[in-house]
């Protein structure tokens, strides 16, 4: 594991109070951050995992301007998924594990892949 990610999982676990680790990063640091805001300030409110999924999503669709993302949560899971470059992320907090993707499908309404 790098140093810098390293560092970005300690900075985040610090921040949030809870432990978060990185699995599989291809997505800006901005972004990572965003979503495991999310998850996190969702967690802490003890939010149902449905309703944090569905913020994280709601975000990202914000964040980044477009459609077609994906979460998935669970405790423990395996997962292959075809993603758009640059769009996914699979991050853990605590004993949560999620994965954020975004498809590659067509766009619409102007949207940009």
């Amino acid at each position: 594991m790098s140093g810098h990610l390293e560092k970005f999982e300690k900075s985040l676990s610090e921040k949030y109070s809870r432990n978060v680790v990185i699995v599989c990063q291809d997505m800006p640091n901005k972004y990572v951050a965003l979503a495991v805001h999310v998850a996190a300030k969702g967690i802490n409110r003890e939010l149902p995992m449905e309703k944090i999924v569905g913020r994280i999503v709601e975000a990202c669709t914000r964040a980044k301007g477009h459609s077609h993302w994906n979460c998935i949560t669970a405790p423990r899971f395996g997962f292959d998924v075809s993603y758009a470059e640059e769009y996914m992320l699979q991050f853990k907090i605590d004993n949560h594990s999620f994965l954020l993707f975004r498809t590659k499908e067509k766009c619409g309404n102007g949207e940009e892949d």
